[in-house]
């Protein structure tokens, strides 16, 4: 199979799309997706798990995009995904819980069967992003106090 390019929509939690997460080094886009992304993605065959949210028992599912990757023995530098608004143009800000979101993920062929890639991030509906009042945990950057 060739690289295809998928786009699946629904809302997002704790988004990390300007700093990847410390431990992993990934950016990701946890995506509680519609009904009709849903079924596509179920035919996608991606060994992603299905999450369960804690507190709301909603299935999402976390597309990730690595910071760099070893790829026949060369290190590529993939950087952060990017991000637009609902009207194609960058956008630069934080994007808030609950945020509708259509993320773009190519789908390809590796060893262990159909893999991902988190490429862009569009922004449909922002709900604004409230920082906690402390030191970000989340990988963002923290308040400047």
């Amino acid at each position: 199979m060739a690289t295809k390019y998928v786009y699946l929509s629904g809302s997002t939690k704790w988004a990390k799309t300007k700093k990847p997460d410390e431990k992993y080094k990934n950016f990701q886009v946890p995506l509680y997706m519609d009904d009709k992304s849903w079924e596509l993605f179920k035919t996608l065959g991606l060994g992603l798990k299905v999450n369960k949210d804690k507190e709301t028992n909603e299935p999402y599912v976390t597309f990730k995009r690595p910071e760099s990757k070893m790829i026949k023995n060369e290190i590529v530098n993939f950087g952060p995904p990017k991000v637009l608004s609902y009207n194609n143009e960058e956008f630069d800000g934080y994007i808030g819980n609950g945020s509708e979101v259509t993320v773009k993920i190519s789908v390809y062929d590796s060893m262990k069967g159909p893999g991902h890639r988190l490429e862009t991030v569009r922004v449909e509906k922002l709900v604004e992003y409230n920082p906690p009042a402390g030191p970000d945990t989340m990988g963002e950057p923290a308040l400047p106090f």
